[in-house]
């Protein structure tokens, strides 16, 4: 795909499930060259409820983009925008061909005029819906916090400018603690061989893709130590050094989605407690299973 976007660069988050996606794209947001959207991609339905305290028919910036990009809830997709080209019917063969089609454009920047009406489709929905946040309000950067590994290897392969990319990651310990509060069925070493394969995953497209810059950011780090890690996470951004008084979330900007009250309860630091309540035995488990991505990561027993 030709690079002809006019979108300011991007920044992607990509993680699992219960890893503080939507709170680090809450605090980003407060940067005043930062425009962060949570997910980025309402239901069609328009029932979720914007960080504006409005639900998407009836807060301003959601609203603007449903009408300027002609959006309704007939569509064959349950969100604004679809994570990647519709190729075929059959939603897991389509994600795997578009992705399979994203991993060859690293060889031949030809593979996507195979498809190439359904690829414009998906490049001009995104390119457009961009524009209209460029021109929203003023910033150098957006935040992509969808967490949709098929996306992103989507929209680096067809040249949207992904400048940066953030893997967070967690204690499997917290994580599978976490996960089994939830799904309560789902067994210690199956929780832990999820958190192993979607780390798995993001590692091997950060290799894919040695373009965008990418920075590791720990879950714990995150909690404990809030606004240092901001800092931090800002720095990387090419922001340089801020001072946390500098930081504040301008109401224009402050339209997220799919954040839970978790995500914007301020930058008090928290304490995980995990370890109080989770049997010593599943710990070892855990650490079983997960193998060396534990270590890898940083986290000790």
């Amino acid at each position: 795909m030709a690079k002809r976007t006019t979108a300011r660069p991007l920044c992607f988050i990509l993680a699992p499930a219960y890893h503080g996606a939507g709170t680090l794209a809450w605090r980003l947001a407060h940067h005043q060259d930062i425009f962060a959207l949570g997910t980025n991609n309402p239901l069609r339905d328009f029932s979720q409820t914007c960080s504006c305290g409005e639900t998407v028919d009836r807060c301003l910036f959601w609203s603007e983009i449903a009408e300027k990009m002609e959006i309704d809830d007939d569509a064959p997709i349950r969100t604004f925008f679809p994570q990647a080209p519709y190729l075929v019917p059959h939603d897991r063969a389509n994600s795997l061909l578009s992705g399979v089609l994203a991993v060859l454009s690293e060889i031949s920047s030809h593979c996507w005029k195979l498809f190439y009406e359904s690829a414009e489709r998906f490049y001009s929905t995104h390119d457009k819906f961009l524009s209209l946040c460029a021109g929203w309000t003023p910033h150098k950067l957006l935040i992509d916090a969808e967490r949709s590994n098929l996306k992103f290897m989507v929209m680096a392969s067809m040249g949207f400018p992904i400048k940066y990319g953030i893997h967070i990651v967690r204690d499997p310990r917290s994580y599978v603690h976490q996960w089994r509060k939830f799904y309560p069925h789902v067994s210690v070493e199956q929780a832990t061989m999820e958190w192993v394969a979607a780390h798995r995953r993001i590692k091997w497209l950060k290799r894919l893709r040695s373009g965008a810059q990418f920075k590791i950011v720990r879950y714990e780090d995150l909690m404990e130590s809030p606004q240092e890690t901001l800092i931090e996470v800002i720095e990387f951004l090419g922001f340089g050094t801020v001072w946390p008084e500098e930081l504040h979330l301008d109401p224009y900007k402050n339209h997220l989605i799919g954040l839970g009250p978790q995500d914007t309860d301020g930058m008090a630091p928290k304490v995980e407690k995990w370890r109080e309540s989770m049997d010593l035995a599943d710990q070892k488990r855990v650490l079983k299973a997960a193998g060396a991505l534990f270590s890898e990561f940083g986290y000790k027993p």
